[in-house]
């Protein structure tokens, strides 16, 4: 069976679901290691998912275990959001 481009279609979707963890600090790492296996699924054009873990500054902590280092391989961007702060005031 072919595509409309002409290529052979492919039983699996082309793209990615994406699933957001909130309060990712709080994950074992027994369940970090699964969900690295998870985002292991992929076909030869996309992988089939992708993570977004949303966490305060311990889970950097977790993620800083040697066994965890496959886990950290993973992570394509990481990105820190600072506190908010009043126009014109500086944290203390």
């Amino acid at each position: 069976m072919r595509s409309r481009r002409g290529k052979p279609s492919s039983t699996f979707p082309t793209t990615r679901g994406v699933t957001p963890c909130n309060e990712a600090q709080t994950l074992r790492p027994s369940l970090l290691e699964l969900l690295r296996q998870l985002v292991n699924y992929e076909t030869n054009e996309v992988k089939l998912l992708q993570l977004v873990l949303c966490a305060q500054d311990e889970l950097g902590n977790t993620l800083a275990r040697p066994s965890l280092r496959n886990f950290r391989s993973r992570i394509v961007m990481a990105s820190t959001v600072e506190p908010l702060t009043v126009l014109g005031q500086t944290r203390r």
